[in-house]
């Protein structure tokens, strides 16, 4: 494995340069949306191809799920199942996570 250059991370293979003003929200954030999680993914460098590619999870419903297109996602179980995973591969933290996102979800 390469050496990450100073103020730099390392994403699923992606090396992005490290905001702490950014990191520090995310890390306090108890607010997740599809905006906030294209945000997030974005900043880590990481495409919606490569983020479909390795969750298995179709382009069109990572877009509904970043677009908080609820109508375009599947039925709640599947929807929060998405959302746990990407969470997961923005090494974020799922529960908090697909728990905000389906409490807007079910508003729908």
């Amino acid at each position: 494995a390469s050496a990450v250059p100073q103020g730099f991370s390392k994403s699923r293979g992606n090396v992005y340069e490290i905001d702490a003003a950014f990191e520090e929200e995310i890390k306090n954030s108890k607010e997740f949306d599809g905006e906030y999680l294209k945000k997030i993914r974005q900043y880590k460098g990481i495409s919606i191809e490569q983020m479909s590619k390795e969750t298995r999870i179709s382009k069109s419903y990572l877009a509904a799920v970043e677009a908080n297109d609820y109508e375009a996602l599947p039925a709640p179980v599947f929807a929060r199942g998405f959302v746990v995973q990407v969470a997961r591969f923005l090494s974020l933290d799922d529960n908090a996570v697909a728990q905000s996102y389906m409490s807007k979800y079910k508003k729908k």
